[in-house]
């Protein structure tokens, strides 16, 4: 608090008198020493004198010591209080600062969501409008039944994009609910290959599945499908014709966080185009497109490994990849943590 008018004038007189007392002893003295002879009685009384009037200048001194000591004090404090204000003051703008870049950030993913969207919905859209009016004109039954399969995979391919947009955004507005209950990711996986062997038919694939017992995790069984599909099909789209694709389930001990735990794995190894070095620092960013390219004319949208990893790390799992370069394949690995009733 600042101080009073009172208080000033009252520490000016305080420092007044100390001069005053320390001019008189200093006067004292120098009389003392300007006389020629000076009786033992007189030097005793002046000595006394002089101890007097030093005591009390001591007295002032300590007093205006403490009034001193007070005031820095007192301004020691204002500091301490200022600089805390100021460090609060960085941290507010700190955080204003990374709420305005998240917010920058959620704006250009919008407008990218939405160029994808319309972008990618486009031709498909037209595809079905086309086919469906050509169906309409042709008597043909053989004919029909091709466009109407043209009309379904242009459907497909917009209800995978639409979904793979549903899902991003609600992981971003932490809105997706998982549903985990124990699963043998075996039989899930099962269920994956067989959906996909017609896709690797199409191209003369083998897909070689291997699956160990008793592989049971807690997971939301529909979004664990959806990873493994993404897998899968990814490995289909970017392998060449006539090659073999290895789809793998096994219980093992895994490093995780510097602790050898068991846990279920299940990989995905193809022969296809292979990641390059800047790929491996890409795959599973949003909308990335790497140098490999679907090698049947299949379309991808740049999401679905992205919402892969998002989904693994939301069952406390983890995904990755490896490669030994450019057309030399790639695996991809997910591991998730044992169901804890199946360790034995």
């Amino acid at each position: 608090m600042p101080k009073s008018q009172r208080e000033k004038e009252r520490e000016t007189r305080d420092a007044e008198s100390v001069f005053q007392a320390e001019m008189e002893v200093a006067k004292r003295a120098r009389d003392i020493a300007r006389k020629s002879s000076v009786s033992k009685k007189e030097l005793q009384e002046e000595y006394a004198a002089l101890i007097e009037q030093y005591e009390k200048l001591l007295q002032q001194t300590e007093k205006i010591t403490r009034i001193s000591d007070g005031t820095q004090l007192k301004l020691r404090r204002a500091q301490e209080a200022l600089n805390a204000l100021n460090a609060e003051l960085a941290r507010a703008l700190k955080v204003a600062e990374e709420e305005r870049q998240r917010a920058e950030e959620a704006s250009r993913f919008k407008t990218e969501l939405l160029g994808i969207a319309a972008h990618d919905l486009k031709n498909p859209l037209q595809s079905i409008i086309g086919f469906a009016a050509l169906i309409q004109e042709t008597d043909e039954a053989d004919r029909g039944k091709e466009y109407a399969r043209v009309i379904q995979n242009a459907a497909q391919r917009m209800l995978k994009l639409i979904s793979e947009l549903l899902n991003t955004t609600a992981i971003d507005a932490g809105k997706l609910n998982l549903n985990c209950q124990p699963c043998s990711l075996g039989e899930l996986a099962s269920v994956v290959v067989a959906a996909n062997l017609q896709q690797a038919n199409a191209k003369d694939q083998r897909i070689d599945f291997q699956a160990e017992p008793n592989c049971i995790v807690s997971v939301d069984s529909e979004r664990m499908r959806e990873v493994f599909d993404n897998l899968v099909s990814n490995a289909i789209k970017y392998s060449p014709k006539g090659k073999t694709i290895w789809v793998r389930v096994q219980r093992l001990m895994s490093e995780i966080d510097g602790a050898s735990l068991p846990v279920v794995r299940f990989s995905v190894k193809d022969e296809g185009q292979g990641l390059s070095e800047e790929d491996m620092k890409k795959v599973f960013g949003r909308f990335q497109r790497l140098s490999a390219r679907p090698t049947g004319g299949e379309s991808s949208t740049g999401l679905g490994l992205s919402i892969a990893k998002q989904l693994v790390e939301l069952h406390n799992g983890k995904i990755r990849v490896e490669s030994e370069g450019k057309n030399k394949g790639a695996t991809f690995i997910v591991e998730l943590p044992i169901f804890p009733e199946t360790i034995s």
